[in-house]
């Protein structure tokens, strides 16, 4: 080995290195496709370029120097004139104010924001579905809203198509005496009066008589009670079999049956429980 190395390395003359380290990355599940060096060397110089102060690599002359006339004050005396003339001979090599700066050039990076375009494409398409509902209103977009938004509607609607002998319709008053002629029914006392069944007030007038009340229960059976000195429902109001539809105070109030075609009915009798129809 050279010599003059060996009394180098004893100088101890301090140098700058760099070194790079990084931190290995988890296990993971699934393996990723390790990084190659250029691709490290690329992230090096990009984080270098990030920092606010550029890298900088000063040897310290007078260091040197000293360390230098330590060891030939040390040889001197015991060692041979070549020793010394040999370390007289070493020059300490440095830079001043040496200063490495690494620039790279960053590239470009075409980012797109996937969110974004799924929010836009949802303006667009709710866009286009208002302006075809306001110029185009047979169009294909509002015959399938309204078949699925309607069509379980219409086809969960029941139509009641009873005749009036399938109901069981009950007495319209139980603390009067009933008189049925031609089937009409009258009462002789006073009291409240109850629909026959379950239905919908179709018609309401007050006469000199009292109130008059058409109460629907579907499309072949109404009920019509008249001479109400009280009516407690309104048009369209829904009524129950064991709610009070009004109050008479005199002799004239009376109920009567109709069918579908607007005939009276009269092949019916009063019993205890209701009225009996007679088929």
């Amino acid at each position: 080995m050279n010599e003059k190395l060996q009394y180098a390395e004893m100088l101890e003359i301090p140098y700058s290195t760099c070194s790079v380290n990084y931190k290995p990355p988890r296990k993971r599940l699934f393996k990723t496709r390790k990084k190659t060096d250029t691709e490290v060397k690329g992230e090096l110089i990009e984080k270098i370029n990030q920092s606010a102060e550029p890298l900088e690599v000063k040897p310290d002359k007078e260091i040197i120097e000293e360390k230098i006339n330590e060891v030939n004050g040390l040889v001197k005396g015991n060692e041979p004139e070549s020793v010394g003339q040999e370390l007289n001979n070493i020059e300490p090599t440095y830079q001043e104010n040496e200063t490495v700066v690494i620039r790279a050039k960053k590239k470009p990076k075409l980012k797109i924001n996937i969110l974004a375009v799924q929010f836009a494409l949802i303006g667009v398409l709710a866009l286009t579905i208002i302006l075809t509902n306001a110029l185009l209103p047979q169009s294909g977009i509002n015959t399938f809203i309204s078949k699925v938004f309607h069509g379980n509607e219409q086809s969960l609607e029941v139509v009641d198509e009873r005749l009036y002998t399938e109901f069981d319709a009950g007495l319209p008053t139980d603390n009067a005496q009933i008189v049925l002629s031609e089937g009409v029914m009258t009462f002789s006392n006073d009291g409240t009066i109850y629909p026959p069944c379950d239905g919908v007030v179709s018609a309401i007038e007050n006469t000199e008589n009292g109130y008059t009340v058409e109460i629907t229960h579907n499309a072949n059976f109404k009920t019509v009670i008249t001479g109400l000195t009280h009516a407690y429902f309104g048009l369209d109001d829904s009524v129950k079999s064991n709610i009070p539809v009004g109050y008479a105070e005199s002799d004239f109030a009376s109920v009567c049956f109709y069918n579908g075609e607007g005939v009276a009915i009269t092949n019916y009798t009063v019993g205890e429980n209701g009225v009996e129809w007679v088929v």
